[in-house]
C-alpha cells in the first residue's frame, strides 16, 4: 500500500503512551495551571506586582467601532485593544475577576494543547515538559498580552505545519492570530517568518539547508542596514519605559545598558542572556522569588542543552541552522524589553516562550525530521506484475 503523502511532519507517530494517558496528562496540566494562577493572585501578588491585568479588566473602553474623535485606534493599538478584550470578558462574566482570569487561562491552555496535538509524541513530551514552567503558567493565565500571544503563536505554528504538508490550515484562526501578533508583538514576526520558511523549504526545496542559510544571511544584512535607525530609537524608548513614566514602572538595574552608538548590536549577547535568564546570581541573593526564578531559568536552559546534546549527532545541519536562526531572532528582537528589570524579563519571556520551545526542543528533536516531499510529481504505486501465463492448451480430441 502506498504511504500517505499527507502525513504531518510532526504528528501521527508511534507513542508509548495511550490516548487515555495523554488525556490524563492534559487534565493534570490544566489543574496545574489553575493552581499556579490561584497562587499567583493570592500569594505572589503580595510580593510583587502582577502586571496590569486589573487595568485590562476595568479599561473603560468605548464599544463603538469609532470613538468620539472618529478613530478606531483601539483596533490598531495593542494596549487599547487589550483593554477592549479584557473588559469585554469582564462584563461577560458578570464582573467576576476569578471567572475572567479562568477565561484567559483557558485561552492559553487550549492554544498550547492545539499545538501539542500536532506534534509527534517524543517532541510533544519534550515541549510539554518545558510548558510546566511555573512562571510561564503564571503569566499566561492572567488577562495580559502574553496570554493572548501564547494562543496566537500556537495557532500560527499549527497553520505553518499543516500548510507545509498540503493539509487544510485553520485559515480564520490563523488570520486573526497574525493580526494579533502584528499589533501586539510585531517583533515576533521575524522568527515566525524564518520558521515558516524553514518548514516550507524542508518540503519543497531540494537544498533546504542552503535555503535557511540564505534567509539568515539576508535577515542579518537587513538588520545591519537598519541598525543606525534602530540604535537611535530602541534604547531610548526601552529606558524611558522603565524610568520616570509616572505609571509605577521601575528598574532594578539603574545603570544605563546602552551607552555608545552601536551598543544595540554589540551588547546584544549580554542583553539576550539577561532577557532570557532574568535575575543574575547577585540579584538572586536578594529575594526568594528571584532565586526561584533563576533556578527555573537554569532548569529550562539545562533541558534545552540536554535535548540538543542528546540528538545533535543524529540531526542534519538543516535542523541546527533553522533552530539557531529562529532562536537568535526571537531573543534578539525581544531583549531590549528585559535588560532593566529581571521580573519584566521573565514576564515578557512568557509571551514568546511557545516560539522558543518550538525553535529549540521541537526542531531539534529527531521526530521533527520527516520524509521530504519530492519536488517531482508523486510516483504512482507500482502494480505487481504477474508472470505471463501461457494459453491453456486445448485437450486432445478423443476418438
Amino acid at each position: 500500500m502506498a504511504q500517505d503523502r499527507r502525513t504531518p511532519i510532526a504528528s501521527d507517530g508511534q507513542s508509548t503512551l495511550s490516548r487515555a494517558t495523554w488525556t490524563a496528562i492534559y487534565i493534570l496540566y490544566f489543574l496545574y495551571r489553575s493552581v499556579i494562577c490561584y497562587l499567583g493572585i493570592a500569594v505572589v501578588s503580595s510580593v510583587t506586582a502582577l502586571g496590569d491585568f486589573m487595568r485590562y479588566l476595568e479599561g473603560g473602553v468605548n464599544y463603538d467601532f469609532y470613538d468620539n474623535e472618529g478613530s478606531n485606534e483601539k483596533f490598531l493599538n495593542s494596549t487599547r485593544f487589550m483593554d477592549f478584550i479584557g473588559e469585554s470578558v469582564f462584563r461577560a462574566t458578570g464582573g467576576s475577576v476569578l471567572l475572567s482570569v479562568m477565561v484567559f487561562q483557558s485561552l492559553a491552555y487550549v492554544g498550547i494543547l492545539y499545538l501539542l496535538n500536532h506534534l509527534r509524541p517524543g517532541a510533544r513530551a519534550a515541549a510539554l515538559l518545558l510548558f510546566f514552567s511555573p512562571s510561564f503558567n503564571l503569566w499566561t493565565s492572567l488577562p495580559a498580552k502574553e496570554t493572548v500571544m501564547v494562543a496566537a503563536t500556537a495557532v500560527i505554528l499549527v497553520a505553518i505545519l499543516r500548510m507545509a504538508e498540503n493539509r487544510r490550515p485553520p485559515i480564520i484562526l490563523a488570520t486573526i492570530s497574525v493580526y494579533l501578533v502584528a499589533i501586539m508583538k510585531p517583533q515576533f514576526l521575524a522568527p515566525i517568518i524564518l520558521i515558516a520558511w524553514g518548514v516550507f523549504a524542508s518540503h519543497w526545496i531540494k537544498e533546504r539547508t542552503q535555503a535557511v542559510a540564505v534567509a539568515l544571511i539576508l535577515s542579518l544584512a537587513a538588520l545591519i542596514l537598519v541598525l543606525p535607525a534602530l540604535d537611535a530609537i530602541i534604547p531610548e524608548r526601552a529606558t524611558s519605559h522603565f524610568r520616570d513614566t509616572g505609571l509605577g514602572a521601575r528598574s532594578t538595574r539603574l545603570e544605563d545598558f546602552w551607552t555608545e552608538p552601536g551598543d544595540l548590536l554589540w551588547k546584544a549577547p549580554e542583553g539576550m542572556v539577561l532577557a532570557f535568564w532574568g535575575p543574575t546570581l547577585t540579584e538572586a541573593r536578594t529575594t526568594v522569588l528571584h532565586a526561584f526564578t533563576l533556578a527555573e531559568s537554569a532548569t529550562i536552559g539545562l533541558v534545552v542543552v540536554y535535548v540538543t546534546l542528546l540528538h545533535i549527532l543524529r540531526l542534519p545541519l538543516y535542523n541546527l541552522l533553522l533552530s539557531f536562526s529562529a532562536t537568535f531572532w526571537l531573543v534578539f528582537s525581544n531583549y531590549p524589553q528585559g535588560v532593566y528589570n529581571p521580573g519584566t524579563a521573565i514576564r515578557y519571556r512568557s509571551g514568546w516562550f511557545v516560539l522558543f520551545v518550538f525553535a529549540t526542543v521541537v526542531i531539534l528533536h529527531p521526530q521533527f525530521e520527516a520524509r521530504r516531499r519530492r519536488l517531482a510529481r508523486p510516483e504512482t504505486p507500482r502494480r505487481t506484475e504477474l508472470p505471463e501465463s501461457k494459453p491453456a492448451e486445448s485437450p486432445a480430441p478423443t476418438r
